[in-house]
């Protein structure tokens, strides 16, 4: 077990995430062609043998033509140096690379802004790329609505991750999800009897009928309703032995909460 996965690993279970496994679901089906041109493979450098299924690490999502919208813990053990994007297909082996000059959490956009956040951990994090993405490919379009706006909505998840077989798949994949309310959110992980999530405003719970459940290397995938994007994947909570128990919910990060700092990141750096 290599030092990113190890780590990887105590993250997910610090923050009761599960971290293992494909994106599961009786209706999981891989993305059609041109569907989702801004969802994006995050990947780790790998000149020796390079495999762009097993290199991959996160989905991120296109915010602009020069700016990836992704989950923060990706990076954890990663430089910029080492880190590529493949972006512009729904075949990962057909994408183009694309290289990181840098990228800027909410922590540190918070800090350079003077702005106390409202919560300690906010997992998100903008890539800036040092290639412009031709303009064939459009963006993401960022949504304000909230969770309450939402509620019972059906909502689109798509990204890059495992089949049911554990292996990493060469296609993007997809499937819908309805919005729940943070009560029942809160109310579905009281059943499991495990470890209680974080759960607030900055997050959005997402459950499938039948169920539907993301992991490894969903983390970032793009969370749209009416084509529009309302959140980023971050993990399913809580963990628990039966991975992927009916009660188990996927948690999403908020666009309308971020908003501020992912249109100021864009704009301006």
């Amino acid at each position: 077990m290599n030092f990113f996965i190890t780590g990887f690993l105590i993250f997910c279970i610090k923050y009761h995430l599960a971290a293992s496994g494909p994106m599961y679901g009786e209706y999981v089906r891989l993305a059609y062609s041109e569907e989702f041109p801004y969802v994006v493979s995050i990947k780790r450098f790998n000149n020796t043998n390079p495999e762009p299924e097993t290199d991959h690490i996160c989905t991120g999502v296109l915010v602009s033509h020069k700016h990836v919208l992704t989950i923060e813990n990706c990076f954890d053990y990663l430089e910029n140096y080492t880190t590529e994007v493949l972006i512009g297909r729904q075949n990962i082996r057909l994408c183009k690379k694309y290289y990181v000059a840098w990228w800027m959490s909410y922590t540190a956009w918070a800090t350079l802004r003077n702005i106390k956040p409202e919560f300690l951990k906010n997992d998100i994090t903008i890539i800036k790329l040092k290639q412009t993405v031709p303009t064939t490919i459009t963006p993401a379009t960022l949504s304000s609505m909230t969770s309450k706006d939402l509620y019972r909505s059906t909502v689109e998840i798509a990204g890059f991750g495992m089949t049911a077989e554990d292996r990493m798949t060469s296609y993007m994949e997809t499937v819908t999800v309805s919005i729940i309310s943070q009560r029942e959110c809160e109310e579905r992980i009281e059943k499991i009897g495990q470890n209680k999530c974080e759960l607030n405003k900055k997050y959005l719970c997402g459950v499938g009928d039948p169920v539907a459940l993301m992991s490894n290397g969903n983390s970032g995938s793009a969370v749209l309703y009416n084509g529009q994007l309302v959140g980023i994947h971050k993990g399913t909570c809580p963990v628990h032995e039966i991975m992927y128990h009916p009660e188990k919910i996927n948690l999403f990060l908020s666009i309308s909460y971020y908003q501020e700092y992912i249109v100021d990141v864009i704009s301006n750096f």
